[in-house]
């Protein structure tokens, strides 16, 4: 049996589905609010909390593997305690416990948590320090409480995605609701960085390798990008797919930074994004080589205008 956290989410949810296509029984964690969510034929519901020692316990007992996916995530500079709370001390819950049981432990981290740096292509080498905001600082942490693990005895492997590029999840934090937006003529601009991106299969295939042994047991990263993209191109993209006017242009940095300074002093505003700590994710070209997991893991390398297909076709249903 496979134990699976966070799938009810976006990523969760498509790794839920390929394990479920499998003979393999999996169970599923849930918060206890969630606990009746539909059930799906050799998938076992359970509710409880990663943070919670006993929940997590019982989840675990009887399973080969789990795939901790469960996280906070997104944008908001704000919300450091709750990411924190659930990708730092949940994560060393799950982990403490798959190897109090013998489980090998598929610990979904971030791109962001390896590296967040300005003209460099980015590997699973990067010990760069991460800028101020909470959501790498956390994934990093949380990929720490692994390791101490893994010197305690814990088979894992780490996977780094890029900003998935996928259907599900909650449109407002998760780029399943881009289309939605580049439709609605939200980006006459875009932001002038970039980022790495990944796709539904890419991110798919990753999990089954590192669930059936590939990439060892030490707890090593693999970094799981298809594409870098600057956010014009990407949003230039999904305007053509969906039959829009595309950016014009980019948003001048210099008035992207004043504009999160503002938003620093005043508070963020409704959607979070105008923080000076959201800058790298907003102003800066960060790129990240995706290779090792290919060449090791025997990831594809899928191309990004499939994920987009698949994400506008999804908005127009």
């Amino acid at each position: 049996m496979i134990l699976v956290t966070g799938g009810t989410g976006c990523l969760g949810g498509h790794v839920l589905s390929e394990l479920s296509a499998n003979a393999e029984p999996v169970r599923l964690l849930v918060h206890a609010e969630s606990a009746d969510m539909t059930h799906r034929p050799g998938t076992e519901i359970v509710a409880g909390d990663v943070r919670d020692d006993r929940a997590i316990e019982r989840a675990m007992k009887g399973c080969r593997a789990v795939v901790h996916i469960a996280g906070a995530a997104g944008l908001s500079a704000t919300d450091g305690v709750r990411m924190r709370s659930i990708n730092v001390e949940g994560t060393r819950v799950v982990a403490a416990s798959a190897r109090r049981h013998g489980a090998h432990m598929v610990h979904m981290s971030s791109a962001s948590a390896v590296g967040l740096v300005r003209d460099r292509l980015i590997d699973e080498t990067c010990t760069a320090d991460l800028p101020r905001h909470p959501y790498p600082r956390s994934k990093r942490a949380g990929e720490r409480a692994v390791l101490e693990e893994a010197a305690r005895g814990l088979s894992a492997v780490i996977l780094n995605p890029g900003a998935v590029l996928a259907t599900g999840g909650a449109a407002a934090n998760t780029w399943s609701g881009m289309a939605i937006a580049v439709r609605r003529g939200a980006f006459p601009l875009a932001p002038p960085g970039g980022f790495g991106f990944v796709s539904r299969q890419t991110l798919v295939a990753g999990v089954r390798a590192a669930i059936e042994g590939a990439g060892g047991t030490t707890a090593e990263r693999f970094l799981l990008v298809d594409e870098n993209l600057s956010h014009y191109d990407l949003i230039r993209r999904i305007a053509a797919r969906v039959e829009v006017r595309g950016p014009r242009g980019t948003v001048p940095a210099p008035l992207l930074t004043a504009a999160c300074a503002v938003g620093g002093v005043t508070g963020p505003s409704a959607s979070g994004l105008l923080h000076p700590d959201n800058l790298p994710f907003l102003a800066w070209r960060v790129t990240y080589d995706g290779s090792r997991a290919r060449r090791v893991l025997g990831v594809p390398h899928t191309p990004i205008d499939y994920a987009i297909e698949e994400l506008t076709a999804q908005e127009a249903a």
